[in-house]
């Protein structure tokens, strides 16, 4: 092959990846949102309602699907401590999987 020819495989190359690359993202996105829609039927999560934890009561602001998979647990989540008031923190703290359901937000 000659040098122009390389060069216009190589592009041709480059172009093939960045379809491919657009193809998985949109596939990525598709399956963060169903995994979300399972934890939701599964365990009752979603951003608004209340869990229990052992440090109390938390205001879940993000249900993470790093580690969410068919065969997984409970998800981890992401949210707010309620506060001695009754209000909660603006400190966003990490759940684990220690966590049980107790109710939505009023309004949510």
């Amino acid at each position: 092959m000659t040098e122009p020819e390389l060069i216009i495989a190589i592009k041709k190359c480059d172009e093939s990846l960045a379809l491919l690359r657009d193809n998985v993202s949109k596939v990525e996105i598709d399956r963060e949102d169903l995994l979300l829609k399972l934890a939701e039927i599964r365990w009752g999560v979603k951003p608004g309602v209340i869990v229990s934890t052992s440090k109390g009561e938390v205001l879940v602001a993000e249900v993470e699907t790093a580690w969410l998979s068919l065969d997984s647990g409970r998800p981890w989540l992401r949210g707010y401590y309620k506060k001695k008031d009754g209000s909660w923190s603006t400190a966003l703290h990490r759940v684990y999987r220690e966590w049980e359901l107790v109710g939505k937000l009023e309004g949510v």
